[in-house]
């Protein structure tokens, strides 16, 4: 259009100024001039216009890590038996030796995107027509290099703003250890069990004014801050070095050779450990539920035993050890109920009532 504007005007201007030519005084010529003036303010027109039309690229880089890297899971320390020379007995009731630990090898969940979705998902966001060159798009160790117009950068922007939104998402965990008379106790019992693991709000109520009121006794609290589909955890206890075992070697010079026992030392971990994995799952109605993955584990030492071996006294432990599993999908406002035992104090209160209440922040 702008280079038939300018055939169609060129002509016309020779034209014009050879008219001039023969009569510089005539009227003519100074119409002459002012078409020649117009000439220029069009060329100048379509100069601007020529500028505004042709695309204008940049380079921007995009930091992707949070989409392209799962947030590091927390794993609590272990709570363990660490030798066969330990014993222990079940929170069900068997005895032998062995070992419970959180930090086994298990499969994470869900995904992380992989670069090349991401690099497809940024492609088909500005156009798959819009890529010719210098438009090009890469994704280098978690950053996404791009060259676009300043649409298409938007258009970027808004998609990366979008996939961001889930995968930064809070939740906090706040986590109350508590003594409870047996009617209260029975009634979360009861209600956990009917809604698979959950305690509604009116029940969390009930259970923070018999607190208050002095009739339960809340021992312990924490509060975990957690990535949706990170795992954190909670731990509290101590550690204790004991020889577990001897073991012989032999060594010497020449003709002489000496057995001598070597000490195994080991390290008995007692207490408490929770690890919790909150997942954020949008709702149709009523706000975002949290889905929880929570494992427990406590260890307590019941005694130690004396062993005699030919190389001395060994001193082992004696534990017992409680451990639990579980899921639930807790709506807002609720909480989960996630271990009770009954103890054997004179004033019939429970050993000790966990309970989980998860909150989205920042929704």
């Amino acid at each position: 259009m702008n280079a038939l504007l300018r055939s169609t005007f060129a002509p016309l201007a020779l034209v014009l100024a050879a008219a001039a030519g023969a009569s510089a005084q005539d009227p003519a010529a100074r119409e002459v001039a002012e078409l020649e003036a117009m000439l220029a303010r069009v060329d100048a027109a379509l100069a601007d216009l020529d500028a505004l039309a042709r695309p204008r690229f940049s380079f921007a880089q995009y930091d992707a890590r949070h989409l392209l890297q799962r947030p590091p899971d927390r794993v609590a320390p272990s709570l363990w038996v660490p030798s066969e020379a330990a014993g222990f007995r079940a929170a069900r009731g068997g005895g032998g030796a062995g070992a419970f630990c959180f930090d086994s090898c298990e499969a994470d969940t869900g995904a992380a995107l992989e670069p090349d979705e991401l690099e497809q998902l940024a492609v088909r966001a500005v156009g798959e027509d819009a890529w010719d060159e210098p438009a090009c798009i890469e994704v280098h160790r978690g950053f996404l290099l791009v060259r676009q117009t300043p649409l298409g950068h938007a258009r970027i922007r808004r998609l990366l703003d979008d996939l961001a939104r889930p995968a930064t998402r809070a939740v906090q965990l706040d986590v109350g250890f508590y003594h409870l008379p047996p009617p209260l106790e029975r009634d979360l019992r009861e209600a956990a069990l009917a809604a698979g693991g959950v305690l509604d709000p009116a029940l969390l109520a009930r259970l923070d004014g018999a607190v208050r009121a002095g009739a339960a006794r809340l021992t312990g609290s924490a509060t975990l801050s957690a990535l949706s589909e990170q795992r954190v955890y909670l731990h509290q206890g101590d550690e204790r070095a004991y020889v577990a075992d001897y073991e012989r070697s032999s060594g010497g010079t020449g003709m002489v050779a000496e057995t001598v026992p070597d000490p195994i030392v080991e390290v008995l971990r007692a207490g408490l450990a929770l690890e919790v994995r909150p997942t954020v799952v949008d709702a149709d109605a009523g706000g975002p539920r949290v889905a929880l993955d929570v494992r427990f584990a406590r260890s307590t030492p019941l005694t130690f035993v004396d062993r005699q071996t030919p190389w001395g006294v060994l001193t082992t432990p004696r534990v017992s050890m409680d451990s639990v599993r579980t899921s639930a999908q807790v709506p807002g406002g609720a909480g989960v109920l996630v271990f009770a035992a009954r103890g054997t104090e004179d004033d019939g209160t429970s050993d000790v009532v966990i309970v989980v209440r998860p909150r989205v922040v920042g929704r």
